[in-house]
């Protein structure tokens, strides 16, 4: 594992927590979620999104078990209402 760094609160101020690297999450164990992520048209949700993606592993939203919504409120709807009937999602954050 490595560590990474996530801002919470106040800028300049970080959280170390230990994050899994994209081969362990590709080795991952049956009860490790996949993770999609979806993201708005907006470069900060489309940085955010290549970040994920390259630490995470990509998975096609269709086989996800959690999805991943980088955006506003708008987006966050459109991918659950896309979503809704699916039995196989866990959770859309």
């Amino acid at each position: 594992m490595r560590r990474g760094f996530y801002r919470i609160g106040a800028p300049g101020r970080y959280s170390t927590i230990l994050a899994p690297k994209a081969s362990q999450m590709a080795a991952r164990s049956p009860s490790t979620p996949r993770l999609a992520f979806v993201a708005a048209t907006t470069t900060a949700a489309r940085a955010a999104k290549a970040a994920l993606e390259q630490r995470y592993g990509v998975v096609p939203p269709a086989e996800a078990d959690v999805m991943v919504a980088l955006g506003g409120d708008g987006l966050m709807l459109q991918a659950l209402h896309r979503n809704m009937k699916r039995k196989s999602l866990k959770c859309l954050i």
